[in-house]
């Protein structure tokens, strides 16, 4: 009888688990989301910037509203993804604070060759996850 009780609360638990890890992860990824908009908007001809700004916050919403369920049904590859998304968020951050580093050309980006390779090391410390995640989740925030 305490064995039927058990394997009931043990699978509430590992749902509980993968819930709490599927809500982080909308965290983190709508973090870096933001940090990313926020970084094209210098950039962007104020005719254009507003109207970007709108559509990102949109897209933002709709991916929240869709981001738990899609990570819930994820394989059990997506899952491992999920369960690295700190790590995948220093390997952004650290490539963030590489490009600040790097020299700047005349119009204050970073010189490509730098660029490249910041992009190449956080690419080769997030790779696997890369593919998995950007397929599961490349409808969230669509309308």
């Amino acid at each position: 009888m305490r064995a039927l009780l058990v394997v009931p609360l043990l699978l509430l638990l590992a749902c509980s688990e993968r819930d709490r890890r599927c809500e982080h992860a909308r965290d983190v990824m709508l973090t870096m989301w933001e940090q990313s908009i926020q970084d094209t908007l210098p950039d962007m001809p104020m005719s254009t910037r507003a109207t970007f700004e709108h559509e990102s916050r949109a897209a933002m919403a709709r991916a929240r509203k869709h981001f738990l369920p899609q990570c819930l049904a994820l394989s059990p590859e997506g899952q491992a993804c999920i369960a690295r998304i700190d790590e995948l968020a220093a390997a952004d951050r650290d490539r963030r604070a590489e490009l600040e580093r790097c020299p700047k050309d005349l119009y204050g980006q970073p010189e490509p060759a730098c660029a490249t390779a910041a992009r190449d090391r956080a690419d080769r410390q997030t790779a696997p996850c890369q593919s998995v995640l950007t397929t599961a989740f490349a409808n969230i925030a669509r309308p």
